[in-house]
């Protein structure tokens, strides 16, 4: 969790260190604040994994931040590689949930009913993005079309940034393409220890290369419940019955309740390989990318935006992981207004 918090603090372009929040009663977040462009955000993490958690802190930090737009939720995810259809997703990669096959973008699999007979049933749906953001991110995918993303850039600037106060600027730097293993669904980890060195090499599943060394960005559903998967043969076909790009463990909490968008990195194939050798450098890339994401959104263009999907609008936006401002009439005894907010709920 501190890692993704971390990730998201080197892409702003200005924290507000000094200042000062007046917290609701029951909210126990700590909050970072700062700006991305012209959007005030307020940075946020999470105790523990869990769709429960994921919204209890949006519910404490609307409490606070009474003028919340919207929400990016940034954090790691599980990749699930559909070779066949041509969804080639990598580990450094990015998923971005968007409405495709008749669901919303995110899916709590889990949640349904067994019937006599009958396979498991899912129902219920969950909320869709905000219009408004659905349009920006299409805008993006266009741009990413005809020219390469920004998203390089901005992760060497972050970089740079660390350097300013830590030594750790090489563990978020981008793996050699030949760390990035991906084994055949029927074969089980080698049970020796956190990496891969004793696995069978002869096991790994042959990909082409790709022709630049840069991540790549997915649209599409993204599995959602409360534990991890670590079965590559289930996320394969869970993967196929769901048409879903990745799978994680916090988003549905959210959904049911806001209107968010949900930003994973991929560090993972959701298979018993599983490590967080790519953790940290996934972690900058899904940064990076709610970085560019804000950067295509005027200020102008958040007054219609609601938080919750029911709801009055009010004057501004939000991101769960954003900033908090006092309006210029607001009376300083009055809850603070949030301005821009980005929820970037990391964590794990």
């Amino acid at each position: 969790m501190h890692i993704e918090l971390a990730a998201s603090k080197a892409m702003l372009d200005k924290e507000y260190k000094d200042s000062k929040i007046r917290l609701h009663p029951l909210d126990t977040n700590q909050y970072c604040l700062g700006r991305i462009g012209v959007h005030k955000v307020v940075l946020t993490s999470l105790i523990s994994a869990g769709t429960n958690q994921a919204n209890s802190a949006a519910i404490h930090m609307y409490e606070t931040f009474r003028n919340l737009r919207f929400i990016l939720m940034v954090d790691i995810g599980g990749g699930i590689p559909c070779l066949d259809t041509g969804e080639d997703v990598r580990l450094g990669d990015v998923v971005v949930s968007m409405p495709s096959g008749g669901y919303g973008g995110v899916i709590q699999y889990d949640s349904g009913k067994f019937l006599q007979n009958r396979d498991f049933q899912r129902t219920g749906a969950l909320s869709l993005p905000p219009k408004q953001l659905r349009k920006v991110v299409n805008h993006l995918r266009t741009n990413h079309e005809g020219k390469d993303n920004c998203i390089t850039k901005h992760i060497e600037e972050m970089l740079s940034k660390f350097l300013e106060y830590t030594e750790k600027e090489s563990n978020y730097s981008r793996l050699d393409s030949a760390q990035d293993l991906l084994f055949n669904a029927k074969y089980m980890h080698k049970e020796e220890g956190d990496t891969c060195a004793s696995c069978d090499k002869k096991q790994l599943v042959h990909r082409f290369d790709r022709p630049k060394d840069k991540p790549i960005i997915h649209y599409g559903n993204i599995a959602s419940r409360s534990d991890v998967i670590r079965d590559a043969l289930k996320r394969d076909q869970l993967g196929k019955d769901l048409d879903v790009v990745c799978f994680e463990i916090k988003a549905a909490g959210l959904m049911d309740e806001f209107q968010c968008l949900v930003i994973r990195e991929i560090c993972d194939y959701s298979n018993s390989h599983k490590n967080k050798k790519w953790q940290r450098y996934a972690t900058i890339v899904a940064a990076t990318y709610a970085k560019e994401l804000l950067g295509q959104i005027p200020r102008s263009n958040t007054e219609g935006i609601s938080l919750y999907p029911d709801s009055i609008p009010v004057d501004t936006c939000c991101t769960l992981q954003e900033a908090s401002i006092h309006k210029p009439d607001t009376p300083s005894h009055l809850s603070p207004r949030l301005v821009d907010q980005q929820f970037y709920a990391s964590a794990r």
